[in-house]
C-alpha cells in the first residue's frame, strides 16, 4: 500500500492507521471465507484488528457515524462476491472525503483506487 499517497491524500495520520486496517480486516476476512488454510498468527492479527485497533481508532471515533454505514454495506457486498480491492478502495476514497470534503476525494480518488488495484 502506497503510505505516501494517503499521507498526502487525507494528511491525517491517523486516517492512514484507519485504513491500514480496514485493508487488514477486509483481507484476512475474505481469507476466512475462503476457508484457506491460515497460521494461527494470521487470525490472531484478523481478530486483534477488529476487536481492538479499529474501535480504538481516534480517526474511527470521530468520523463512526459516517463510517459505518459505508463499511456495512461494503462488507455485505463482500459476502456476495465482491472484491476485496473493490471494497478497500470503496473505503479508502470515501476516508478521503471525510478528510478533505469533495474536491480532496475528487482529487485523490483515482490514485487511490489505481493503489488498491495494482497492490492489493
Amino acid at each position: 500500500m502506497d503510505l505516501a499517497l494517503l499521507q498526502k491524500a487525507y494528511q491525517n495520520d491517523q486516517a492512514v492507521a484507519f485504513i491500514w486496517t480496514v485493508v487488514e480486516v477486509v483481507s484476512i476476512g475474505a481469507d476466512l471465507r475462503a476457508k484457506a488454510d491460515l497460521p494461527e498468527t494470521r487470525i490472531d492479527a484478523f481478530i486483534v484488528n477488529a476487536m481492538t485497533a479499529l474501535p480504538a481508532n481516534d480517526f474511527f471515533i470521530q468520523f463512526r457515524a459516517q463510517l459505518l454505514p459505508v463499511m456495512h454495506q461494503t462488507f455485505m457486498r463482500l459476502a456476495t462476491g465482491a472484491s476485496v480491492k473493490q471494497a478497500c478502495s470503496d473505503i479508502a476514497e470515501y476516508t478521503a472525503y471525510l478528510c478533505g470534503g469533495p474536491e480532496r476525494a475528487k482529487e485523490f480518488a483515482p490514485q487511490i483506487r489505481a493503489m488498491f488495484y495494482e497492490h492489493a
